[in-house]
């Protein structure tokens, strides 16, 4: 926890709990966000195992500083998933 984010950052830990094998290429990461939360998942590529919740953040409302702020206690840059989301959410990453 973090003020109002609810994260998890230790990739390698949760897995094992998970009993799942970690490939960084087969999972994607995919954010909601909404007028007053984000909320960020782990997708497996093939659908075969479970969606895996990775971050909540309620109160703060959908912008770059926040949506950069998730990224960053994910630790996203060391693992580089392919984002999925909506038009909205893309817009904001890249700046728009």
């Amino acid at each position: 926890m973090d003020e109002d984010l609810c994260f998890c950052n230790d990739i390698s830990g949760l897995f094992v709990d998970l009993g799942i094998q970690y490939d960084s290429s087969q999972w994607n990461l995919f954010i909601e966000a909404s007028f007053n939360s984000i909320k960020v998942v782990l997708l497996h590529t093939g659908n075969v195992l479970p969606s895996i919740p990775k971050a909540h953040l309620v109160t703060l409302r959908e912008n770059y500083t926040n949506i950069s702020l998730i990224l960053d206690r994910i630790k996203y840059r060391d693992h580089w998933w392919f984002i999925c989301a909506d038009l909205k959410v893309m817009a904001i990453l890249s700046g728009l």
